[in-house]
């Protein structure tokens, strides 16, 4: 589904977007999470349309590298940023904070639970240690939050930018 976010100077192109959040966690008995406060939401490289155009349809590609066929750079915007826009068009409703993060909380809850549970190979004896993940999240055009994937962020995964405007935010957020 799309939601409308303004993209630039006409501010009424339909764009599919994902939240990305951060977690640390910790894989013991017992697992913990503890979501970073700051987040960003991506949007698709290209305004939504009906045609099977991949940059329309999937939000979290890796793009703006011309050299290996991603020629639009990625768009992302700080939760914050968004979090402030969904006030401003829903009359001062803060439909972040009172809808969309809380399913997240519970899409992390849920993800522990199931870790918890046997058989789980990520509790293994020694995986105690804290973990980074990152968690792809959908929201749909009734601000319902649906799990797209989580990320293991090893050797800096997932919190590089690439270089210039496209890759400001995560640079921002990742500091």
């Amino acid at each position: 589904r799309t939601q409308e976010v303004p993209s630039g100077p006409r501010g009424n192109d339909l764009f599919k977007y994902n939240l990305r959040l951060w977690l640390l966690v910790s894989l013991c008995d017992s697992p913990s999470a503890w979501l970073h406060r700051d987040s960003y939401v991506d949007l698709a490289a290209v305004a939504f349309t009906p045609a099977p155009e991949p940059a329309g349809h999937i939000t979290n590609l890796l793009r703006g590298d011309q050299t290996r066929g991603r020629g639009v750079f990625q768009r992302h915007w700080q939760s914050s940023d968004f979090a402030a826009y969904l006030r401003h068009v829903h009359g001062g409703r803060d439909v972040y904070h009172e809808s969309i993060l809380p399913q997240a909380r519970e899409v992390v809850r849920a993800v522990m639970r199931a870790l918890a549970a046997p058989p789980s190979s990520l509790l293994e004896a020694g995986s105690g240690r804290l973990r980074r993940l990152g968690l792809d999240l959908l929201v749909d055009e009734d601000f319902t939050v649906w799990l797209i994937e989580f990320n293991v962020l090893r050797n800096e995964y997932g919190l590089k930018a690439p270089s210039g405007p496209g890759g400001d935010v995560k640079r921002r957020l990742a500091q």
